[in-house]
């Protein structure tokens, strides 16, 4: 379940010696400046918007700066000059961004390891083979003879890749009837991602 929302964060305050619009006392203004931002499981993702309220401690009024006169909307301004908005209001996209990197690593270690096993395969490795959209199924190596690997194939298919673990724990549905592939045709399609992961136990 994704959890998406947004929420409010306190970044600076600051009293002010100008006048309160509402009830006119001086010394009594309070600025405040908060960020908007996007939260993805309830990490921040995204920065959407800064608003600055200003607050009279004598009347408890809350004004926005968008409804300030030009007087206080100049001091505002300067206010919030120098207040950034913090990194880790970025930490979801760092995190993300982390995940694909280490995602994009794995992947091309597994690529490696599943085409070292195919140069040189051994009876009784299994493939795991998307050779249709939304067909998933696996091969057993039974023989491997110079470049020709015979093989049985499963006698189901599946229509998600989550669905081979199935296949491979289920071992007695295999085909009786031998079929042979050439080894660079099994690397081909290695390399054509028809061939999804080598298993040898």
């Amino acid at each position: 379940m994704f959890v998406i929302g947004h929420n409010t964060k306190l970044l600076a305050s600051e009293s002010i010696s100008a006048a309160c619009p509402n009830c006119g006392n001086k010394n009594c203004l309070e600025l405040t400046l908060y960020q908007k931002y996007v939260h993805f499981f309830y990490i921040p993702f995204w920065p959407i918007k800064k608003t600055t309220y200003a607050q009279c401690s004598h009347c408890k009024v809350a004004i926005e700066e968008k409804e300030m006169p030009s007087s206080l909307q100049i001091v505002c301004t300067a206010f919030r000059k120098n207040i950034k908005t913090p990194l880790y209001m970025y930490a979801g996209i760092a995190v993300f961004a982390i995940l694909i990197a280490i995602s994009v690593c794995l992947q091309k270690q597994n690529d490696k390891q599943n085409q070292a096993l195919l140069s040189s395969p051994q009876t009784g490795d299994i493939v795991e083979v998307n050779a249709k959209p939304d067909e998933f199924t696996i091969g057993k190596i039974v023989k491997v003879s110079g470049d020709s690997v015979f093989l049985l194939w499963h006698q189901y298919v599946v229509n998600k890749e989550e669905g081979l673990n199935d296949l491979v724990e289920n071992k007695k549905e295999f085909s009786d009837i031998t079929s042979f592939v050439l080894k660079p045709d099994l690397l081909k399609m290695l390399k054509e991602k028809k061939i999804l992961k080598v298993i040898r136990k």
